[in-house]
């Protein structure tokens, strides 16, 4: 093996090395944010597992909204908007 293709070598697992790291970073940062979501949730009554389960009953044409209202109670923190 030529010193040239092993030098590109090393490089693109330094490369994929780096790339591993980042999103493992992101992966528990994402995680440490899921989990104040759900302190923040419990804090104003909003049980998780009954979210999941309106989640889960919601059909495909609503998920789009119920994201859009998920990111709304995000930003909002405590404010649920409840429709029939």
């Amino acid at each position: 093996m030529s010193k040239c293709v092993f030098l590109s070598f090393r490089r693109t697992l330094a490369e994929l090395r780096e790339e591993l790291v980042s999103e493992k970073l992101s992966g528990q940062q994402k995680q440490v944010e899921l989990e104040k979501l759900h302190e923040e949730l419990s804090e104003i009554g909003i049980n998780k597992e009954e979210l999941l389960q309106l989640s889960a009953s919601i059909d495909i044409g609503d998920r789009y909204s119920f994201q859009s209202g998920m990111n709304v109670l995000q930003k909002h923190h405590g404010l649920v908007v409840i429709s029939g």
